[in-house]
């Protein structure tokens, strides 16, 4: 016996209608049998077929015999020695109703709440077991959705690497256009130097020419020609001359134009050298702008919806643990429920010394269960 204690009959029926979730407003009517069937299949599944237990609210005495010999059937079955007043249970007689359920509450009251509570366990632990499964799918959705995310940004990190190179050949261009802009202006100082030479020479020529054409002063010294020489080389009519012959000199003498001519080419051939560079330059800064500013913007409306989306991976991790713990504390209070259980069983072939520990071992197993249980359906995140 592992409950020795009385209750009342309020009690027992509060006890009976809390475990089966039924109704029993009288102690008589627990005398038909359909609720000490179901509580024996609750503690030993399947040792009575319960398609031939007769459920109807309020059975005759026929009926009700129907599922007390059931019921005794499957008790002797277990080996438990019950000793049953079939015909007083059946005709709802009151005192033997009493004391049936006395001595059934005594006999099976802790097999009974840990059979209830393997049956909780089990069904916990399914659902806990499904939601964690649950979770942990969207945890690897939302890693894979992470992944898609960091391929994406990294593709606009290759664009900006793209950027780079862009920026490299910008200032290689820019190197070229200032050395092409510098050897343009080397030719223009090199035609300086040509047309310098040959002014130089025509100047002298045509100086001869004139001072040959002027008359002598008498007693004039060199000083005073001189002088004088430098006074004509003012834009008068002299000078004119002067300038016309050079002309003249360039026009009629083709050694003079090849120089001039080959120097033009030259200034002309780097100038347009520097002015393609130039224009490929601006070309290429222009489209350096356009990708940095395309890159810029795509990276930052990715990373925003990739910090978001972090937000959503960190809080899928803790619902995925979360449901997790709970399936692991589902799967070990139906572990400890059926411990409880497995020393009911070897109870009654213990010796009596060996009994009392065995009891506070099935005790505790239930209280942890118990606690367990309690544990899931409170906690939260």
């Amino acid at each position: 016996m592992w409950f020795e204690g009385k209750l009342t009959i309020k009690e027992y029926l509060e006890w009976t209608n809390e475990c089966l979730n039924s109704n029993y407003t009288s102690i008589m009517e627990l005398g038909g049998g359909q609720a000490y069937c179901r509580f024996v299949d609750l503690m030993f599944p399947g040792i009575i077929d319960m398609e031939n237990v007769l459920m109807e609210p309020k059975l005759s005495e026929t009926g009700s015999r129907n599922n007390l010999h059931l019921l005794q059937t499957a008790l002797k079955n277990q080996g438990v020695d019950c000793k049953m007043d079939i015909s007083k249970l059946s005709r709802s007689d009151e005192e033997a109703n009493l004391k049936f359920m006395q001595w059934f509450y005594s006999q099976f009251y802790y097999r009974i709440n840990a059979s209830i509570l393997l049956k909780l366990s089990k069904e916990m632990d399914d659902i806990k077991r499904m939601e964690s499964k649950e979770a942990e799918k969207a945890l690897n959705d939302e890693a894979l959705e992470q992944r898609v995310m960091e391929e994406i940004l990294n593709s606009f990190k290759k664009k900006g690497t793209a950027s780079i190179a862009l920026k490299k050949e910008q200032d290689k261009l820019e190197k070229e256009a200032d050395v092409a802009a510098k050897a343009a202006t080397m030719a223009v100082d090199g035609l300086k130097d040509v047309l310098n030479n040959m002014l130089a020479s025509d100047l002298k020529r045509a100086s001869k020419a004139r001072k040959s054409k002027l008359p002598e002063a008498g007693g004039s010294s060199p000083d005073l020609r001189t002088s004088q020489a430098k006074k004509n080389t003012s834009m008068d009519d002299g000078s004119l001359v002067v300038l016309r012959q050079i002309i003249e000199t360039l026009q009629e003498n083709k050694e003079t134009q090849e120089p001039l001519l080959g120097a033009f080419e030259k200034i002309l051939e780097k100038w347009c050298y520097a002015s393609d560079i130039i224009e490929r330059f601006a070309t290429k800064r222009e489209e350096v702008a356009q990708v940095e500013a395309e890159v810029n913007k795509k990276y930052k409306e990715n990373q925003d919806a990739a910090d978001k989306h972090t937000e959503r991976l960190t809080k899928a991790k803790r619902v995925s643990e979360y449901k997790a713990s709970k399936a692991d504390t589902a799967s070990t209070a139906v572990k400890t429920a059926k411990y409880a259980l497995a020393i009911m069983d070897v109870f009654q072939n213990t010796e009596a010394a060996a009994r009392p520990r065995l009891q506070k071992d099935a005790l505790e197993a239930l209280k942890t269960t118990k606690s367990m249980l309690d544990d899931i359906t409170s906690r939260k995140m």
